[in-house]
């Protein structure tokens, strides 16, 4: 299964964070984080979601457009493993 990195990188506001992860169980898309998702997001973190199939939902979420902007989002290949 194809993942989906979002990567917050330095000078991201931590303050939307509660609402964009809220959104992505609302839409029923797994994903895993290198942090604890209900901790404030650090620079550099990055959020694997696991289910590809919705990275269209994903990119209509407010959070994102106005937030974190659709350059964050990133698609990588099945075949090349994301270490923690």
């Amino acid at each position: 299964m194809n993942q989906v990195i979002i990567e917050y990188k330095d000078g991201d506001v931590t303050m939307r964070n509660a609402g964009f992860y809220n959104q992505l169980q609302v839409h029923g898309i797994q994903f895993t984080s290198i942090q604890n998702f209900t901790a404030p997001i650090f620079p550099g973190t990055h959020i694997k979601i696991l289910d590809n199939t919705k990275l269209e939902t994903l990119k209509s979420f407010t959070d994102v457009e106005t937030g974190f902007q659709n350059e964050y989002i990133m698609s990588s290949s099945p075949t090349s493993p994301i270490d923690d």
